[in-house]
């Protein structure tokens, strides 16, 4: 979920920056045409990692409110993107001065034409675990020959410090607790800043937010979607319907129930998300608890989901590149960090882990997903479990952690890495294997964790108690046992979580301006050539088990694929394929192969097996309106001696 500077990033050297392309220049749009179209340049700030000031642009026009907030408009989500990163808590002046922490909201509203500017009182003060900040300011615009009021909010959505703790508060039905209470308050205090400011008539309302902020900017106007829906509008004294709520909600967190009709439908399409296919951010909540997102699901492109990602990603980082050149000190050129599936419990009691041989180009968006799943699934086993076991040790932990901290920084990732490296170098790492191993010892875990726990905190927390960080720790038993549990099943969920390399891998994708410039890269006014809006592009998924070879040939008859005597075999850089292990009803494991196929192209799949023995398959897809696996078709077929079975993956038509 959304954390507390969770940057732990940018340790990659030019060197490492290899794609074709990247350190072309671009070709960018002349300010000229730009201003020809009707727009302005607007320049903003906002506190970038490490507590940077950082500057950048955008294009902005009041006709972005002539047009229904229901229709796609990438310039408007850039616009959209600074206004949410510019709520950032500004810590120009003092990190620890929360007086002035909306200045960069307030100056870019001001730049905009936004006048009445308001913050609520928790953005004022040190966060709370239930606070949220919020950011208000209007606008008079005449629209087709009719006046109107624009209404601006903002959220935080950054260096919220306990306020992280509200992100893991679900409850055991409905909306996600935490959300919700954040998006109810954003109501309330629109409610009393247009009671206070007499605003009447005819109202749009522009919000945007990141992270925490976008799950709340969702349910905000998901809220008030469905007071629309059912004829009830939120705000006496004024006119609005669903297309004058102009929402964007970049990498959001899921918190909408996914119990709501039509949550992907026409009654709420005006909400926009856009999320990064890799970031483990917006599969919590996890859909397997009954979670989605209100409104259209807009996906970046991915190397999971396109072969033409690395053209892609070329522009993107050239955009990042450039505005790190221009504002930071000592730089160096970045690259997206890979990630590496890994195993092994070492040997002599000494944590050794290397690559796991049975993936071949695992992506992190395949890991995460299966990371959660099982997390959910088997390790918590429902939603009521986890509210009722396990939301109120961590909310606790999260609090206690947070206010020992100092303002700003992150100890839960400070904490992960120093725990990391001890996990890395101690002997003491054999009792913790045994704990996941054995199923008898899982409800150990937590305990023997234990001294991991007092020892990263210790570092990370110098002023702490050791007493504190026991109690501290003790909330975070449940969840912990609970990941035991669940990484068992996949060995290498565990091993590859223990690497400081693939944290920064997961954690880059998160990282709140590699996002930004995905966004940026889709603007037609920025980049004559701009980064198309494959925004549903998705891949499907063949999975069974009983092959002992696998040929995938391509439409232009090249094997891309290829799994030998049951071991698969690296041919390329870009497809991924697999072995995983998988336990059938009676508690006995099965090796599943597992090939992904990105949106495009035609593929055959050969596959040879035991003459004579029964197989299946399951071909799916990955549905990109509810982040869900969709079941396309199964099949049932027995292997001949001297005839491949042949399956057909055909390019997806949504």
């Amino acid at each position: 979920m959304a954390k507390a500077r969770l940057r732990i990033i940018f340790p990659l050297l030019a060197s490492a920056l290899s794609l074709a392309g990247c350190q072309s220049e671009l070709d960018l749009v002349p300010i000229s045409e730009v201003e020809a179209k009707g727009f302005q340049r607007i320049d903003f700030e906002w506190s970038s990692h490490d507590n940077i000031e950082a500057f950048d642009y955008f294009y902005y026009s009041d006709d972005f409110f002539s047009k229904p907030a229901s229709t796609a408009d990438m310039t408007f989500a850039h616009a959209s993107y600074a206004w949410a990163i510019a709520n950032f808590p500004c810590d120009k002046f003092d990190k620890e001065n929360y007086a002035n922490k909306s200045r960069n909201a307030r100056t870019l509203a001001t730049s905009l034409g936004f006048k009445d500017f308001e913050c609520n009182h928790s953005f004022t003060v040190k966060p709370q675990v239930d606070s949220i900040g919020l950011t208000l300011a209007r606008k008079e615009l005449t629209i087709d020959g009719n006046a109107c009021t624009v209404i601006l909010l903002g959220i935080r959505g950054d260096s919220y410090e306990a306020e992280w703790a509200s992100n893991f508060t679900l409850s055991d039905e409905g909306a996600a607790y935490g959300f919700a209470t954040a998006a109810n308050e954003a109501i309330n205090f629109v409610s009393r800043y247009v009671t206070k400011h007499q605003i009447t008539g005819a109202v749009k309302f522009w919000v945007s937010g990141y992270s925490r902020a976008a799950a709340t900017t969702n349910l905000f106007a998901g809220f008030l979607d469905e007071a629309i829906r059912s004829n009830s509008p939120m705000f006496e004294g004024l006119t609005y319907g669903k297309e004058d709520i102009y929402a964007h909600c970049f990498e959001p967190p899921a918190g909408a129930s996914s119990e709501v009709e039509g949550l992907h439908g026409e009654d709420f399409n005006n909400i926009k998300c856009y999320i990064n296919p890799d970031d483990l951010v917006p599969l919590v909540a996890p859909k397997e608890f009954g979670f989605e997102r209100y409104g259209v699901q807009n996906y970046f492109p991915s190397a999971s989901r396109t072969l033409k990602y690395p053209t892609y990603e070329a522009k993107m980082l050239k955009l990042l590149n450039d505005f790190f050149k221009r504002g930071h000190k000592n730089y160096k050129p970045y690259a997206i960090p890979s990630f590496t599936p890994l195993v092994g419990a070492g040997e002599d009691d000494v944590a050794a882990f290397s690559k796991d041989e049975r993936k071949v180009n695992w992506k992190v968006e395949y890991q995460m997903t299966d990371f959660i799943s099982n997390l959910a699934d088997v390790g918590i086993g429902s939603r009521w479990t986890y509210a009722s076991e396990v939301q109120e040790g961590l909310a606790r932990t999260i609090g206690m952690v947070f206010e020992k901290a100092e303002g700003g920084t992150s100890p839960f990732v400070d904490t992960l890495k120093a725990m990391i490296g001890d996990l890395l170098n101690l002997d003491l790492i054999r009792p913790l294997i045994d704990d996941i191993v054995i199923e008898e010892l899982r409800p150990y875990f937590g305990d023997d964790l234990m001294p991991f726990l007092v020892r990263a905190f210790k570092k990370t927390l110098p002023n702490i108690e050791t007493y504190e960080i026991r109690s501290i720790a003790s909330g975070l038993s449940e969840l912990l046992t609970a990941i035991a549990h669940s990484t068992a099943y996949e060995p290498s969920l565990t091993a590859s979580l223990i690497s400081l390399s693939n944290l920064n891998a997961i954690t880059y994708t998160h990282f709140p301006e590699l996002n930004y410039f995905w966004v940026k890269s889709m603007n037609p006014l920025v980049l004559k050539d701009p980064n198309p809006t494959t925004f549903h592009l998705t891949y499907q998924i063949l999975e069974g088990f009983g092959a002992e070879d696998i040929d995938v040939i391509n439409e232009h008859g090249e094997i891309v694929m290829k799994i030998l005597d049951g071991n698969p075999i690296k041919l390329n850089d870009t497809y991924s394929y697999g072995i995983r292990t998988k336990f059938d009803e009676r508690g006995y494991p099965q090796a599943y192969y597992n090939l992904y196929f990105p949106s495009e192209g035609s593929y055959q799949v050969k596959m040879r097996g035991e003459a004579g023995e029964a197989a299946s398959a399951v071909l799916s897809y990955f549905d990109s309106s509810t982040s869900k696996r969709v079941r396309i078709k199964g099949l049932s077929f027995n292997y001949d001696a001297d005839v491949d079975t042949k399956i057909e993956i055909l390019p997806l038509e949504l």
